[in-house]
């Protein structure tokens, strides 16, 4: 069966023998590029980030390897997955290395947001807002340049596909609303930015 590998090679050579993506598990499809899961290197080039179905067939995960690693050495970022969840899209912002990335991890077809180190050195922490709702998805989300980056993020947390806007530290803590919340038929446009200086 055809699967995608992840390989590694200084400019200079020689030609690595080996990928650093793990060997995948019957049936997989191995890496997953796409615009919203790239192949990455982590701000101080230490770890090579990248998805795909490497562990289950068809539940695509966030993984990092050194340039120079094995197969075996390769971390998942992401934790547990529930059935029928993915890692949907993920980034590294500016001044951290730390990977935020979206996915329904904990319960099937609900987005939620994440954030762990990019040398899986601890377990990833959940950045939105939890809610008893069902619904609460994450649909986009801005790493903020800044000494101590924030992550900005759409949520619909008090009505279903009313989206807020949330600001919360890239590590982890409570999130801050933004946006202005007394209009019920609020709806905040998919379309924000962080300014460069915070």
């Amino acid at each position: 069966d055809f699967f995608a590998e992840v390989w590694s090679a200084p400019i200079a050579g020689p030609a690595p023998t080996t990928p650093i993506s793990p060997v995948p598990s019957a049936g997989a499809g191995g890496a997953f590029v796409t615009a919203d899961l790239p192949l990455t290197f982590s701000n101080d080039s230490s770890r090579v980030l990248f998805a795909g179905d490497f562990e289950t067939p068809g539940t695509i995960q966030l993984l990092s390897n050194t340039p120079t690693g094995t197969q075996g050495q390769a971390d998942i970022l992401n934790g547990t997955v529930t059935a029928g969840g993915n890692v949907v899209a993920y980034g590294i912002g500016p001044g951290t290395n730390r990977a935020v990335f979206r996915g329904d991890l904990l319960v099937d077809e609900r987005i939620e947001i994440w954030s762990a180190p990019a040398d899986a050195g601890a377990n990833a922490v959940r950045l939105s807002t939890s809610t008893p709702s069902g619904f609460s998805d994450v649909t986009q989300f801005v790493i903020a340049p800044d000494p101590q980056p924030q992550v900005l993020f759409r949520q619909d947390v008090l009505v279903d596909d009313a989206f807020d806007l949330f600001a919360v530290p890239v590590s982890g803590a409570a999130a801050v609303r933004l946006n202005a919340t007394n209009v019920a038929t609020r709806a905040l446009e998919p379309d924000f930015a962080a300014s460069p200086d915070g």
